[in-house]
């Protein structure tokens, strides 16, 4: 995502609600008052079909086609939850689940990787105070920095028009700050190929030899290695400074359903990109 809400955990507890926005304590409050509880889930397989059911829900007339199979989700979130380092958070009304979430952590970094909540009758405040039972439960564990992952353009914020504004609306309730990122672009170094990979190459690789993206955080920034399953072999891989936006997102099929290249690579230096790129051409 080139924009995202960084939530900082650094400071006490109670200094992080004191910084939310009105509108997101009073939400958490409201919620609370209302009787609505959450708390982090066992991974059963019963659980991870709710939270599956509900991701699929919330993207119908949203973003269908980036939900995923729920089998990617399983391994996804049963990989990181085995060495505590990711959990299911569900959120309750009357004893049943109004929203869901998975968030995972390496370090001091946490990271928001997916959310969904019932649309109909939906439970005021029910989804902020699924992100404050999180918040507790990365502190717990040492995490620092809380990421959102994706928002609109600081830009756009306001734009009702705007595809994350709703998104955007719901994030900044725990941070007014939008950090925007540049981007990735491509170094075209050999235009004929490139176009031939854009256009036939890399959608048929993709279709036979589906790609995963292993993720390793380190102090100066994140650093993403791409595999072939099928092989073991690496194929990529670019080094991005700033918060780790973009945790457990960069894989080559999700660019590829964006119409982007799975080999772009971040401009936040651009001497480190041209580096990067000779790295893996």
């Amino acid at each position: 995502n080139s924009s995202t809400v960084v939530i900082d955990l650094a400071p006490p507890l109670e200094d992080v609600m004191a910084a939310f926005n009105q509108k997101g304590r009073h939400a958490i409050h409201r919620a609370e008052r209302d009787g609505v509880t959450a708390r982090p889930v066992a991974l059963t397989d019963e659980n991870m079909r709710i939270m599956f059911d509900l991701l699929t829900e919330t993207a119908v007339g949203r973003f269908e086609t980036s939900v995923r199979s729920y089998d990617y989700y399983k391994q996804f979130w049963q990989n990181f939850a085995q060495d505590d380092k990711g959990s299911l958070f569900f959120a309750y009304l009357d004893g049943a689940v109004v929203a869901a979430a998975y968030s995972m952590y390496v370090g001091k970094k946490g990271l928001y990787k997916d959310g969904a909540s019932v649309r109909e009758k939906p439970a005021y405040g029910a989804s902020h105070r699924l992100q404050w039972e999180i918040i507790t439960w990365m502190k717990q564990r040492g995490v620092e920095s809380y990421d959102l992952c994706g928002a609109p353009h600081s830009s756009a914020v306001n734009d009702a028009s705007d595809h994350f504004y709703g998104m955007g609306k719901f994030k900044t309730s725990f941070n007014k700050h939008i950090t925007d990122y540049i981007g990735a672009y491509d170094i075209i170094v050999n235009p004929p190929k490139y176009a031939l990979w854009q256009k036939i190459g890399q959608r048929l690789a993709l279709s036979l030899y589906p790609c995963h993206a292993a993720v390793i955080f380190h102090d100066g920034g994140t650093f993403f290695v791409i595999l072939t399953p099928a092989f073991g072999e690496l194929i990529g891989g670019h080094s991005s400074s700033g918060s780790g936006s973009g945790l457990g997102r960069f894989t080559p099929s999700n660019h590829a359903r964006r119409g982007k290249p799975w080999r772009s690579i971040p401009f936040e230096n651009r001497a480190k990109s041209r580096s990067n790129e000779r790295a893996i051409r």
